[in-house]
């Protein structure tokens, strides 16, 4: 059962890269052709780049929610292991100066049951720093981290490039095919370094972005007006 539920989770992560390759592509296979407007600047080439600045800011935003929500729980997570190091640490001391022999008095029941009860504190904050570094290590946060960070501004200095093209005047641009072809090749590499992350932070990422971008048009356009 383990190992189908890791095989679907797999399956998740290769269909939500899959979608962010399938409009890019279907939109860009049909623009590389000859076209009578200035510089090849048709409707459908226009809408090639609108359709790559509207993904750029999307993936853009899912990318920096989710870095930060990692951001969150790798710090949470180490703040937790450190404080139960260091009360282990303290609650070791502790133990080790009940244990020094002290001739005046004899142990009582009750002196045997306090080191008990502080070894047993010591051995669930060990279990709990342990398990919380297990955590860290399955998640894998370490690393996805600043994958994350680096592909966020691989797709902002996209973006510029993007967006600088199109604010030059129509005679003044790169003959289209040649820029969709030529980007097109740099978007799916930054998209295909991009990392895997899990199917439920994608999919609170993306509604995140829906709920707060997405469905503002003043939004939408001040992005995809070219």
């Amino acid at each position: 059962m383990l190992l189908d539920s890791e095989h679907d989770e797999n399956e998740n992560i290769v269909e939500i890269k899959q979608e962010r390759f399938i409009p890019i592509n279907n939109l860009t296979n049909n623009v590389l052709s000859n076209n009578n407007n200035i510089n090849g600047w048709d409707n459908q080439s226009i809408e090639t780049v609108n359709k790559w600045k509207e993904n750029l800011v999307k993936l853009s935003f899912i990318y920096d929610v989710i870095s930060m929500k990692y951001i969150k729980r790798n710090n949470n997570f180490l703040i937790i292991i450190a404080i139960c190091s260091g009360i282990s640490t303290l609650c070791g001391s502790i133990s080790s100066s009940l244990l020094v022999p002290n001739n005046t008095e004899q142990p009582t029941n009750s002196y045997y049951w306090v080191v008990f009860g502080i070894n047993i504190v010591i051995s669930v904050l060990g279990a709990v720093a342990s398990l919380l570094s297990y955590i860290i290590k399955l998640k894998e946060w370490g690393s996805k981290i600043p994958i994350l960070l680096q592909t966020i501004k691989n797709l902002d200095n996209f973006y510029v490039i993007i967006t600088s093209q199109t604010l030059l005047p129509y005679e003044m641009r790169e003959e289209a095919s040649s820029f969709i072809s030529k980007n097109h090749a740099e978007l799916n590499r930054i998209l295909e370094l991009c990392p895997n992350i899990e199917p439920d932070d994608y999919k609170i990422a993306n509604e995140m972005y829906e709920n707060e971008i997405g469905k503002k048009s003043s939004v939408k356009t001040v992005f995809l007006n070219v």
